[in-house]
């Protein structure tokens, strides 16, 4: 099937259309809205200016997560068990030679 294609394809001619849209359509991104009534208005006020009071449990939920983690990072940041350990052999192998 990809055997049947020119090598080589004809250009097309393409019609000379308008650069400007069309006078009745308005500009993408621009609508006409509505404005919103005074009870519309005052919903999404109380909706988005709200104060919201954290819950207890959340909070100390995420201080107990956060104090589990940071010693988790502390201990994996300060352990040298491991590197004594290989300075040790070293120096014992070293010792032998």
């Amino acid at each position: 099937m990809l055997d049947n294609i020119p090598a080589v394809v004809p250009p097309t001619v393409a019609a000379a259309e308008a650069a400007a849209p069309a006078p009745e359509m308005p500009p993408p991104g621009e609508s006409s809205l509505p404005a919103p009534t005074v009870e519309q208005a005052q919903t999404a006020d109380h909706v988005f200016v709200a104060p919201t009071q954290p819950h207890a449990a959340a909070t100390l939920l995420g201080v107990l997560t956060s104090a589990v983690l940071l010693r988790d990072l502390a201990v994996e940041h300060f352990d040298t068990s491991g590197e004594e350990d290989e300075e040790k052999e070293d120096k014992d192998e070293d010792s032998v030679d």
